[in-house]
């Protein structure tokens, strides 16, 4: 008869749910030796996500962001369309100021207007996709005692929704005209 070891460590089994452990169906048991304190794993856990599952997550966030991406793009236009009307209030700063100082109103050219690096020729600066000028500006001048300016979007270029040409006017009253609040095209 062969003799046990003396030193052979002694092993306590101890069910996961006497300890009152959540183990979720992962952890088997605890062993406590003589060495220390160790888990047993269940090799049979179904712990993650079927393919099935992940699928059905992919689906419902394509339907979500199909439905948001048209939002989105007239929300991004209409953002856009701000630099009409800044850029025509720019230019009636510039004119007041030009007026100020020669009691007539100048060309664009003449009252300094630029954007982005962009400077006006004359009575213009065109539309400039390296430039990220989405207006072509056109002024009315020199006139001693009126101006007025114009800013006009190409179609598309406030964004994929943009049906029809889009713009305004300014002149020396202050009155921008011919911004409406929807673009066209992008409800």
């Amino acid at each position: 008869m062969a003799q046990k070891n003396a030193l052979a460590p002694k092993v306590i089994w101890i069910p996961a749910e006497r300890l009152g452990v959540g183990c979720w169906g992962i952890i088997n048991s605890f062993i406590l030796t003589s060495k220390g304190f160790h888990m047993r794993f269940n090799k049979k856990s179904k712990a993650g996500f079927s393919l099935v599952e992940l699928m059905i997550v992919v689906a419902i966030i394509g339907i979500l962001s199909s439905l948001a991406v048209p939002r989105f793009q007239g929300f991004q236009a209409k953002a856009k369309a701000t630099e009409g009307r800044t850029s025509l209030s720019h230019i009636f700063t510039l004119q007041n100021a030009y007026h100020g100082d020669n009691d007539a109103y100048g060309r664009l050219q003449d009252i300094g207007f630029s954007l982005n690096g962009a400077t006006a020729i004359d009575d213009a600066l065109a539309a400039s996709t390296a430039n990220k000028i989405r207006y072509a500006y056109a002024g009315v001048g020199p006139v001693v005692a009126t101006f007025s300016a114009t800013a006009i979007s190409a179609i598309g270029a406030l964004g994929g929704c943009q049906s029809e040409t889009y713009g305004g006017t300014i002149n020396q009253v202050n009155s921008v005209g011919g911004f409406v609040s929807i673009i066209p095209g992008c409800n």
